[in-house]
């Protein structure tokens, strides 16, 4: 029963990021990618790709990935599912559950720290500080638990005269918020995320000639402007803009990703970038601080946030353009 139980655990762990990529693409109205995406993603790494090693880093970076899936493993097989008893159990095994993802955390950060990159020491202390918020609410709610049931293991709180089921039902919501309840808005809603310097929170829309993210035409597309007689003087009709004149240099900005990467840019000034299908990058417009509005090709293909953020929904290849000050700047976009 105990082996039944490690089982249904590990397929919960596997089912869970393909469940919200699923609803992540359900409420964002995209087709999205296949729920299993990410299963494939880490047969290929594994089968196909090998590991790539800075000079700079040493055993400690190479032993935190072991370090990290093994003390998420343990931890694992204290918690019992439905009334199935956990592969391991004893009393005070609350705590030695916090303290094996206290250790994972601290394999994490200390690896990030060790390849002496300025990206990787802002990544580990971001989880630095993640572990400071989130452990004592996991603490506090272990300790309601205790509490409650008289109990400091797993097992015994989860039997089924130990606790009252409406208790434990709020307690259990509460925990779940304080491990994982920003992940998964952030993973929901990435467009709540605070927009990058420059960088509009209005709606994307479509250009002349395009459909809207949803795959509607844009009933503005076609219609000629109302442009009055101008013979004799040089009044337009009101309903109509004057053309625009670009207020920034094209040739002097850049296009940068989240990560920190600068995409290539050919003679033409069109960017280049690629893409896989389970990835989602934002981008930004370097050079200026005037406002960007993006716009998407084929919205079959990948659809593309106010923030600049690129969900892929297919392979395929498109063309996305950031209009900053009157200016337009190309990115040949390839999802393979």
């Amino acid at each position: 029963m105990a082996a039944l139980n490690t089982l249904l655990l590990l397929l919960a762990a596997l089912a869970i990021p393909g469940l919200i990529n699923r609803t992540r693409a359900l409420l964002a109205g995209r087709k999205g990618i296949r729920f299993a995406q990410h299963l494939y993603d880490v047969r290929l790494l594994l089968l196909r790709k090998g590991a790539v090693y800075s000079p700079t880093t040493t055993a400690v970076f190479r032993a935190a990935p072991s370090v990290t899936l093994g003390t998420a493993l343990v931890a694992a097989l204290f918690v019992p599912v439905g009334d199935l008893p956990s592969a391991l159990s004893f009393e005070g095994d609350l705590i030695a559950f916090a303290y094996l993802l206290a250790l994972g955390r601290v394999a994490l950060i200390l690896a990030a720290m060790d390849t002496g990159s300025p990206f990787e020491g802002m990544g580990a202390s971001r989880e630095a500080l993640y572990g400071a918020l989130v452990e004592p609410a996991l603490m506090l709610v272990f300790g309601t638990l205790a509490l409650l049931s008289g109990y400091t293991s797993f097992d015994a709180i989860f039997s089924g005269d130990a606790v009252n089921g409406v208790q434990l039902v709020v307690v259990l919501l509460l925990l779940s918020w304080s491990l994982f309840g920003e992940k998964i808005v952030a993973k929901i809603n990435p467009d709540d995320a605070d927009p990058l310097p420059g960088v509009q929170d209005d709606s994307n829309k479509p250009v002349d000639g395009e459909t809207d993210a949803d795959g509607e035409a844009d009933p503005s597309i076609g219609e000629e402007p109302n442009v009055g007689d101008v013979t004799g003087g040089e009044t337009t009709d009101p309903g109509t803009t004057a053309p625009v004149t670009p207020t920034v240099d094209a040739s002097a900005l850049s296009i940068k990703t989240n990560v920190g990467t600068t995409l290539s840019k050919d003679a033409n000034g069109t960017f280049d970038c690629t893409i896989k299908p389970s990835e989602s990058i934002r981008l930004s417009v370097s050079g200026t601080d005037a406002a960007t509005t993006w716009a998407v090709a084929d919205a079959s293909v990948l659809s593309i946030s106010a923030d600049g953020t690129i969900s892929p929904i297919k392979t395929g290849i498109t063309t996305v353009t950031a209009s900053v000050g009157g200016a337009v700047l190309s990115i040949i976009v390839r999802i393979k």
